[in-house]
């Protein structure tokens, strides 16, 4: 087996410095919260926080207002989502189109 930090192996060298930085980046962040908020703040946060996603919504920790789903319905996203259906759908014509190209 290769050392992940081998030549050979640089596809994991290369995921591997993104995966540590981040690691840092949230024991960093929670240092500099702690510093600035205290000790008894923080476990207060920590308790009703999770870093897995929507890991704290499941356990029961943390409740979503009865109208969250509003803030999905605003015309930004609406936008974004019809560009990316409409390219979706366009896709068949848009290649037919290429063949028209001669490149």
């Amino acid at each position: 087996m290769l050392c992940p930090l081998s030549p050979e192996n640089q596809h994991s060298r290369f995921l591997l410095i993104p995966f540590l930085k981040k690691i840092y980046s949230v024991w960093n962040g929670d240092c500099r919260l702690r510093d600035k908020y205290g000790d008894e703040v923080m476990e207060a946060f920590e308790e009703q926080t999770s870093v897995t996603p929507f890991a704290a919504i499941l356990q029961g920790r943390q409740v979503l207002p009865a109208d969250y789903w509003k803030e999905f319905v605003r015309l930004p996203y609406a936008i974004i989502t019809a560009g990316t259906v409409g390219a979706y759908l366009a896709h068949p014509f848009m290649q037919a189109g290429s063949w028209t190209l001669h490149w």
